[in-house]
Formats: structure tokens, sequence, C-alpha cells
């Protein structure tokens, strides 16, 4: 088969491009997956920053059940939160508070 040079040059032009529109996509998915994992770390840590804080007080006094309204209401829409449940144990393992639909492998531990 023989090619005319134009017609080489245009197969080498098609796959250059074809080479650069799939580094450019792949470059793309990269990013995006990054920045999806970025949101997400810092997401978990506003809510870690946030229980910390909101238990902390309750936890030195040993009331933590004055929380359930807060945690209750953290967890009202599953759909808008990352969080499903919280649950608080003492250090025998014993749960002190537990709010949200808790799965049964993380009660049988």
């Amino acid at each position: 088969m023989n090619l005319s040079l134009r017609a080489k040059f245009i197969l080498i032009s098609v796959a250059v491009q074809g080479l650069v529109l799939w580094a450019l996509i792949w470059n793309s998915f990269r990013l995006m997956d990054d920045a999806v994992k970025k949101n997400a770390y810092r997401l978990v840590h506003e809510y870690a920053v946030t229980l910390n804080l909101s238990l902390s007080p309750y936890a030195s006094s040993g009331d933590l059940k004055v929380l359930n309204a807060f945690m209750s209401e953290l967890l009202s829409d599953p759909h808008e939160s990352l969080i499903r449940y919280v649950t608080v144990s003492d250090q025998t393992g014993m749960q002190i508070l537990s709010v949200g639909q808790t799965p049964n492998k993380v009660l049988s531990q």
C-alpha cells in the first residue's frame, strides 16, 4: 500500500492529536479525582473538629446524653451528610451515646 506524502502527514497528525486528546482526558480525570479526594478529606476533618469540640465539654463532665438532639440534627438528612452514625464508647467498650443507624459489625466489635 503506497500512501502519498499528504496522506502520511494526515495520518501522523491524526495519531498525534488522538494521543494529545487522550493525555488531556486522562489528566482531567486525574485532577478531578484528586480534587474530590481532597474535598472529602477536608469535610472529614471539619466533621471531626466539630464533633470533638461538641463532645469534649460533655465528655469531661460525663453527660453525653445532652448531645442527642445535636447529633440527631447532624444526622437528620443522610443524603446531605457524610456521617451515617455516631457512637461514643467508654474505656471498657460500653456504649455511652449512639445516634443513627449503626451497622451490626460495629456493634459486635
